[in-house]
């Protein structure tokens, strides 16, 4: 009987194993490399000097140039618009002292004739009464003796009624002559300080009432400049600093006047008020006037800031926090606290810690107590 069939499976399996037990030895016996893994490299950062020192700093805004004040030229009395001065216009320039308009004088000027009448005629009803009353106490001398009077009577017989009634009219027949006087003069207008044109709502030969609006004018030597900052900047700015205004390519100076009381409701910025002198380059005239609504910058001379630290604006992270290299080279967060901005760069709170460094390179990735290589860089 043959058994060979059975047995080759056998023999084949033993090979098998065979093999497999030799694979794994040969593995398991060879040479174990000995070089380990490089540890990752330290993440190197860019810090920058966090003394804190003085800082000489300057506001540097923009703003709008608005007139400080308008006045509505009104008629103070009514009839004809005869003339306007030649200037008003818009855009026009009226000197201080020369007449703006004028309107016709004369029912004005017979009006104050006839009040002088009214006085003369009143003096000469005194002097009269003055010497009825003479006459008057000469017989109240003579009938003494025979009659009795009683304090009324006596007065009346002294005609001390028919004299206050013509002191009366004395006096406002003089009333009468101040205001013919006073409404004559409003015939004509004039301004003590220069003033330039903004509106003309009226023409001459034209009739116009009292109170009626001419045109519009602003001081010409009083325009101002507001610009806005934020809060935290008002401190360092103070009442008459002095301030340079820039408009192109040409230098206007001024000083801070006002600072407004409320922020804006839309921006949420306070409100510096500059007041330019000579605006409208009456002075200078190689320069050209300021127009008002103008949009210019500006810088304003402030306060120095005595304890800051001067940093790149990139410095501060989101959420107002500062990334720093503590004294053992570790991520540190700290919060930031900032004095000023101007452009690129800001003026920190001294809030950092002794020895900190302050990092302003990018930090993806990198999480506090990381530990960090610094590089000192220096910033214009």
């Amino acid at each position: 009987m043959n058994k060979m069939p059975f047995t080759r499976p056998i023999l084949i399996i033993i090979l098998f194993c065979g093999f497999g037990y030799a694979v794994w030895l040969l593995l398991d016996t060879a040479p174990q490399s000995r070089q380990k893994r490089p540890a990752p490299p330290t993440p190197l950062v860019e810090v920058i000097d966090s003394q804190v020192k003085a800082h000489s700093v300057s506001l540097e805004a923009q703003g709008t140039v608005i007139a400080a004040k308008t006045l509505n030229v009104s008629a103070q009395v009514s009839g004809k618009l005869l003339s306007l001065h030649s200037e008003f216009e818009p855009g026009g320039l009226i000197k201080a002292g020369e007449t703006l308009f004028n309107i016709d004088p004369t029912d004005y000027e017979l009006a104050l004739a006839s009040a002088r009448a009214s006085v003369t005629k009143a003096q000469a009803d005194i002097r009269l009464e003055q010497g009825r009353r003479h006459v008057a106490k000469e017989e109240l001398k003579l009938l003494k003796g025979n009659i009795k009077l009683d304090q009324q009577a006596s007065a009346l017989a002294l005609r001390k009624p028919q004299l206050a009634q013509v002191q009366a009219a004395l006096a406002t027949a003089q009333q009468q002559l101040e205001k013919a006087k006073l409404d004559l003069s409003r015939t004509s207008f004039a301004l003590p300080y220069d003033v330039v044109v903004l509106e003309r709502n009226k023409v001459a030969q034209e009739i116009i009432g009292e109170r009626e609006t001419i045109g519009v004018v602003a001081p010409a030597n009083n325009y101002w400049l507001e610009l806005k900052l934020p809060p935290r900047q008002l401190p360092y700015v103070a009442k008459n600093s002095a301030a340079e205004i820039r408009y192109q390519g040409h230098s206007y100076t001024g000083k801070v006047v006002r600072i407004r009381p409320n922020l804006s409701e839309a921006s949420r910025l306070a409100g510096v008020i500059i007041e330019i002198d000579d605006p409208l380059s009456i002075q200078k005239q190689e320069r050209p006037a300021l127009l008002m609504g103008s949009y210019v910058s500006a810088e304003v001379e402030i306060e120095k800031i005595k304890q800051g630290i001067s940093a790149p604006r990139r410095a501060v992270r989101n959420n107002q926090r500062l990334l720093v290299v503590d004294s053992n080279q570790q991520l540190q967060v700290r919060p930031a606290e900032v004095l000023w901005e101007s452009g690129h760069k800001v003026i920190l709170a001294p809030t950092l810690k002794e020895k900190d460094q302050l990092v302003i390179s990018r930090s993806r990735g990198l999480i506090p107590g990381t530990t960090v290589r610094s590089q000192l860089v220096e910033t214009n």
